[in-house]
């Protein structure tokens, strides 16, 4: 894609489609360390993307809701050895 052959993604045009959020997403996600190119089917699959981030972040805070430190918490020890465990049994 070029300018000059007007094949160009316009950042105003895929902001006004997909939202400021998508293509900061998409810039973040690209090597800056070569050319940028962009691409309507980039943001496109970064649109799906961010779309699955914020459906998975809406529903981990509804769920928290009713949480009580107090009740729910449980020792970072425990959590660790716990984990450990599993993971250990699993593979031998």
């Amino acid at each position: 894609m070029a300018k000059s052959g007007g094949n160009a993604v316009s950042a105003v045009k895929a902001t006004e489609q997909y939202g400021a959020d998508v293509l900061r997403l998409y810039v973040a996600s690209m090597d800056y360390a070569d050319d940028v190119r962009m691409s309507e089917r980039g943001i496109k699959e970064m649109s799906e993307a961010y779309r699955k981030i914020r459906n998975t972040f809406r529903y981990l805070l509804g769920n928290l809701e009713d949480y009580a430190a107090d009740h729910s918490s449980v020792a970072p020890e425990t959590c660790t050895r716990s984990i450990a465990g599993r993971f250990l049994s699993s593979t031998g």
